[in-house]
């Protein structure tokens, strides 16, 4: 599975929602979790702080404009990639979307982000 967690909205649970996949993932095979949120990487830190973070799962800081080349790289290595994309950094989501093949976007539950949601 290639699957990109993003939103452009900061505060929805994309690092959370990237973290939990990718460990749930890591249950059927080698994960690679890109950590592509430049301003606040907190994959990584969350990777480098847990005392039980499995061998399988390998985190990477790519918040970097050639994030697709890199990525197309090393997939080879990996049975799932997860990438964790930070708020807005259209670019990014974008060279993420080339490498990928799906898209989860998490959203924070509340009543502005629904009727934002029927106006568009």
């Amino acid at each position: 599975m290639r699957i990109v967690v993003g939103n452009l909205k900061g505060g929805v649970a994309k690092t959370t929602t990237a973290v939990y996949l990718a460990l749930g993932l890591a249950r059927t095979g080698r994960v690679l979790l890109v950590d592509a949120d430049g301003t606040n990487a907190s994959a990584v830190d969350w990777s480098a702080n847990a005392e039980d973070w499995p061998a399988t799962v390998v985190v990477v800081p790519w918040a970097v404009p050639d994030l697709g080349r890199r990525v197309a790289a090393v997939a080879g290595d990996y049975d799932h990639i997860v990438i964790d994309t930070g708020p807005e950094r259209g670019d990014l989501l974008r060279q993420a979307l080339m490498v990928t093949d799906d898209l989860l976007v998490p959203v924070a539950p509340s009543r502005g982000a629904v009727n934002e949601r029927r106006t568009k």
